[in-house]
């Protein structure tokens, strides 16, 4: 399912990352990151940080095992046509499908009057910020906030967890879970809002 996410670094001010399209959400491309920094990178974020994030400015359609598609060149577009299996990035599994960068620039989301957010949190579900610098793994998700000058919904980008780096097995169920209960409780807000208005 296209689950949106973002994969992301924490930088002074925010986060900087790379789109991630399929499967985003937590008991998927999360528990998939974390396995990836414990078997794979040993525990060490920073190398993790740039082979994921840094050495994929076009960013993932699925960084986890699954089909690769045969591209349309020049088309931003894939055929039906299972070629392979495994991750696939746009900027080098689909370079020939020309979908080009997919950095996402920093969040803006929690300011109202930034009608566009680089951060797009009304499509980005889920967002992973590693933080080298402190070893954590913040996980964030899109939430109905405040309604906007022009009568439409903002949506923002929300904590749910802070998980320390040198835990192994975390309840990515739970976590889940919590995310869509935060959801939950905002859209139950603005339900509210509408009805007393």
């Amino acid at each position: 399912m296209a689950t949106r996410a973002a994969i992301a670094k924490r930088r002074e001010g925010g986060w900087i990352g790379v789109y991630h399209h399929w499967d985003g959400y937590p008991t998927c491309l999360g528990a998939h990151l974390w396995d990836l920094l414990h078997n794979r990178y040993a525990g060490n974020m920073g190398r993790l940080v740039t082979d994921v994030i840094d050495a994929h400015p076009g960013g993932w359609s699925h960084l986890m095992d699954g089909n690769i598609c045969k591209p349309v060149p020049g088309g931003q577009a894939l055929t039906t046509e299972v070629i392979g299996q495994g991750p696939a990035c746009y900027c080098h599994t689909y370079a020939a499908a020309d979908y080009g960068d997919n950095v996402i620039h920093g969040c803006e989301c929690g300011n109202p009057a930034i009608t566009e957010p680089s951060c797009d949190p009304l499509f980005i579900e889920w967002v992973y910020v590693f933080d080298t610098d402190r070893n954590i793994l913040e996980v964030l998700t899109s939430v109905a906030t405040h309604t906007r000058p022009n009568g439409k919904t903002g949506y923002q980008h929300w904590p749910v967890v802070t998980i320390p780096g040198h835990i192994k097995d975390v309840l990515w169920d739970q976590i889940e879970a919590a995310g869509r209960a935060i959801k939950e409780s905002f859209w139950n807000l603005k339900a509210q809002e509408c009805a007393s208005r």
